[in-house]
C-alpha cells in the first residue's frame, strides 16, 4: 500500500455543509468520498473512489487520484 502525501494539495467545500476540507494524499481523498461526500452513487463518484483505491495499492499512479 503505497500512501504518498500530493506535491500540491487540493482544498474541497462539501456542499450543505460549512465545511472546507484540504487533502494532501490519496489515501483521504478516498477517506473523504467514503464518509464525506454528499452524493455517494454516480459514474463519477465511483469513478474517483476507484481511481483513490487503485493508487492506493500501486496499480495507478498517485497523480492520478
Amino acid at each position: 500500500m503505497q500512501s504518498q502525501y500530493w506535491t500540491t494539495p487540493v482544498d474541497v467545500t462539501l456542499e450543505g455543509r460549512n465545511n472546507r476540507r484540504t487533502i494532501t494524499a490519496t489515501c483521504f481523498a478516498r477517506e473523504c468520498l467514503l464518509t464525506l461526500w454528499p452524493d455517494r452513487r454516480g459514474p463519477a463518484y465511483f469513478r474517483a473512489l476507484r481511481t483513490c483505491s487503485e493508487a492506493i495499492c500501486g496499480r495507478q499512479h498517485q497523480s492520478d487520484a
